[in-house]
């Protein structure tokens, strides 16, 4: 199953083990969150890189290190409970980890990590957010 079809919500079919099973917009959603705050080097997307300060660390109950891990994305996203939640805890560790610059960052790294749902869609992070209900401060 190519992980990136996780990100969307939809049946899938894993041709190995010949199983079907549905992701939820929510198990969707925090897929996608997964692989913007750890990266996908296929994607050629850096995710928060060099990892979160300490006090960010201390929060979500990881170690601090260079970077970033399964262990610590799964960590951040742990106890979230809607889309909403997930976002924001993105939004919490681009903005620790890019400061002014993490919007702009995280529009571009989500961008190669969405699959597009309907024909010529443009993703845009700004959008998603206002959709969600999700505020933030805009450089713009």
């Amino acid at each position: 199953v190519d992980k990136d079809s996780l990100t969307t919500p939809s049946r899938i079919y894993n041709y190995s083990t010949e199983q079907e099973y549905d992701i939820t917009p929510f198990e969707a959603t925090r897929f996608f969150c997964y692989q913007i705050i750890l990266g996908d080097t296929i994607d050629n997307v850096r995710g928060l890189g060099h990892g979160l300060s300490k006090e960010l660390c201390d929060k979500f109950g990881v170690r601090k290190t260079n970077g970033i891990g399964d262990v610590t994305a799964t960590a951040i996203l742990a106890n979230c409970q809607t889309e909403k939640e997930c976002f924001e805890r993105v939004i919490e560790c681009y903005k620790d980890v890019y400061k002014d610059e993490w919007l702009d960052k995280l529009q571009f790294e989500a961008y190669p990590l969405r699959m597009q749902r309907v024909p010529n869609e443009d993703y845009s992070i700004r959008k998603h957010f206002d959709y969600l209900g999700i505020e933030y401060e805009d450089n713009e």
